[in-house]
């Protein structure tokens, strides 16, 4: 598995590249026949470079999408901006990649004040549910557990 991570990292991301363009053009064409009606393929990285923009829009045609505030940003803006949203429960504006402006003048800096912070979750044996069992009426919850006896210090 490391060799072909490795693999990876030697190729040429160029799409006259066949050993890069052909493995991209496949999988996106699969991808496009299995999207239903409806279905939309939504491009969450750059689209200011053809390099794999024009594979898959040979191989998507109508299907790929956008979101339109990416044009102007860099990837770590894009990230920043997709987690705002996420955490806003506000989507994206999704527009057909095909004859949509792709390049533009750099957006406004993300608003550090709403920036996503990442909390780890807070892991006890005690907050634990069972996979199946009873219903959550009846599983103890912190609250209604027995407090700890103190441990005697020596």
């Amino acid at each position: 598995m490391l060799e072909r991570l490795r693999g990876y990292a030697t190729g040429d991301i160029d799409a006259e590249n066949a050993a890069y363009r052909r493995p991209l053009l496949r999988d996106a064409r699969r991808l496009a026949r299995g999207a239903a009606g409806g279905c939309e393929v939504v491009l969450l990285g750059s689209v200011a470079s053809g390099k794999y923009v024009d594979i898959l829009q040979q191989a998507c045609g109508e299907l790929l999408r956008f979101p339109r505030e990416f044009v102007g940003r860099g990837d770590m803006s894009r990230g920043g901006l997709m987690l705002r949203c996420a955490a806003a429960g506000r989507e994206l504006t999704y527009v057909p990649l095909a004859g949509a402006e792709r390049h533009g003048p750099r957006p406004p800096k993300l608003d550090a004040a709403t920036r996503v912070r990442y909390v780890p979750p807070v892991v006890s044996s005690i907050n634990v549910a069972p996979v199946a069992g009873p219903p959550a009426s009846a599983r103890a919850t912190r609250r209604s557990l027995p407090k700890r006896a103190p441990t005697p210090r020596s």
